[in-house]
């Protein structure tokens, strides 16, 4: 529904409205125009008068209506499935299997004896041979030179002097001779012999074991599910709605007719 203004507030506007035409008109807040401010006229009391004005106000009022629902309505529904139910037993079967043995076997296998043989062998040394020997070697040293300055003076200089002299130095010559040494030399001579050697072997053992066995077997079973169904159905609520109301209030506002020149709704 449509919301109207009070009309409290729409008769004070109203009001407002002649209140500043008369004001206009009459010159109620005006300056004087007189050489003083005391000669204005004061201006006159507005009369008030109770006006009956229509008023509304919101009411809230209840009603039934009729609405259509949709909802889900749960059934149980039968089924029939398969499934593979295990089943064991016992079976004989055949096992082969390796039992080790261990045996001893002669074999005949080559060693290397070592010998010792005694061989004449030529070698080679050195010798060295001391000699005295006698060379001219260059030696430098400082010697003090006296030398006159330009002023005069005596003055002593080192100056360096190369002289030669003779050493002595010892020198070693070598000598290379032979001579014949007994050594020992080592040979292998290649014996046969006869020994024993374990070798493991295998002997192939076939035995009856006793195994389960699994076997499947399929079977049909009924089962309940919970099933939905969607049914509509039309169902009655109750709803709440606003109502304005009208009603009489008394308000009160200026008179307006007592004004000179004043228009509007009371005069």
């Amino acid at each position: 529904m449509r919301r109207l203004v009070p009309a409290s507030l729409l008769f004070a506007a109203v009001a407002w409205l002649g209140l500043a035409s008369v004001v206009e008109a009459d010159g109620l807040f005006r300056r004087c125009r007189g050489s003083c401010e005391s000669d204005c006229a004061p201006a006159p009391a507005p009369t008030m008068v109770d006006v009956k004005v229509t008023c509304y106000k919101p009411v809230w009022k209840e009603k039934e209506v009729e609405q259509v629902i949709t909802r889900c309505v749960p059934r149980e529904e039968k089924y029939t499935v398969n499934v593979m139910v295990p089943k064991w037993k016992d079976e004989v079967r055949k096992v082969t299997s390796y039992k080790p043995i261990c045996k001893e076997v002669e074999h005949v296998y080559t060693v290397m004896v070592p010998k010792c043989v005694p061989q004449k062998r030529t070698v080679s040394y050195c010798e060295f041979e001391r000699h005295i020997v006698e060379e001219k070697v260059p030696v430098c040293r400082l010697v003090r030179v006296p030398v006159v300055d330009e002023c005069g003076r005596c003055t002593y200089h080192c100056k360096t002097v190369t002289e030669e002299h003779v050493v002595k130095r010892c020198v070693m010559k070598p000598i290379v001779k032979h001579k014949e040494v007994v050594v020992n030399v080592v040979h292998y001579d290649r014996v046969e012999k006869k020994g024993v050697r374990k070798v493991l072997d295998y002997e192939t053992v076939v035995r009856d074991v006793t195994v389960k066995v699994c076997d499947y077997e399929r079977q049909e079973r009924v089962c309940s599910r919970t099933v939905y169904d969607v049914k509509s159905e039309t169902v009655k609520r109750t709803v709440r709605y606003c109502e304005w109301v009208p009603h009489t209030e008394v308000v009160r506002v200026p008179e307006c007719g007592s004004y000179r020149g004043c228009f509007g709704l009371f005069r």
